[in-house]
Parts: structure tokens; sequence; C-alpha cells
């Protein structure tokens, strides 16, 4: 089975739960982090920035490649068509479980102290 044969709801559907699987791992690590390490983990600020300049190219490295690697592919092979929908497809789910957080969050009545 080629991925041509697969629907792009389902693609995308795919892209979008391994985007916030990668970001519910990424802050449960720093939650552990924090709560271990303390408020202030570095001693110098240098550090500290560094490590979240470079963090934050790398998650968007990954972010990046996730929603846009494949579109970018079917651009190439001259298949706007199937991008562009893969891409709306991507968003829309992207809407939809932002928006299933946001309504768990608000009826659930659970607030988020850091």
């Amino acid at each position: 089975m080629t991925l041509q044969t697969v629907p792009p709801w389902k693609i995308a559907l795919g892209q979008v739960l391994a985007l916030v699987t990668y970001i519910l791992c990424f802050v449960t690590v720093i939650q552990t982090m924090v709560s271990t390490m303390g408020e202030k983990p570095f001693p110098n600020p240098f550090v500290g920035m560094a490590l979240f300049l470079t963090t934050f190219v790398f998650s968007a490295l990954i972010c990046g490649s996730t929603m846009l690697g494949y579109p970018l592919i079917l651009l190439f092979e001259k298949n706007a068509r199937r991008s562009i929908a893969v891409l709306l497809w991507s968003a829309l789910w992207l809407g939809i479980l932002l928006a299933t957080a946001l309504a768990a969050t608000i009826l659930t009545g659970t607030t988020s102290s850091f």
C-alpha cells in the first residue's frame, strides 16, 4: 500500500497525532526536569538561554518536518491538489484537537499552575 491510495484526511490525522505525541512527550520531560531540578536548574543564565534556543530550534524542526514533510514531497512531485488537501486536513485536525482540549479544560474547571 502506498501513501497515494490513503485518503488525505487519514494522512493528516497521522501527522497531527505524531505532532501531539511529540509535544506531550516534550512537555512531560520539561515538567519533570523543572520539578526535579527546581526553578533555576542552571546557575549560569547563558547556559539556560542557549539550551532554550537550541530546544526551540529543534522543536521547530521536528514540528515542521512532521506537518510539512509529506506535503512538500507531494508539491515537488507536481501533486499540488493533494498537498493542499493534506495541509488543510492537518489544520482542521489541529483545530479540532485544540478545541477539544480547551473545552475539556473549561468544562472540568482545571487550571495549571507552574
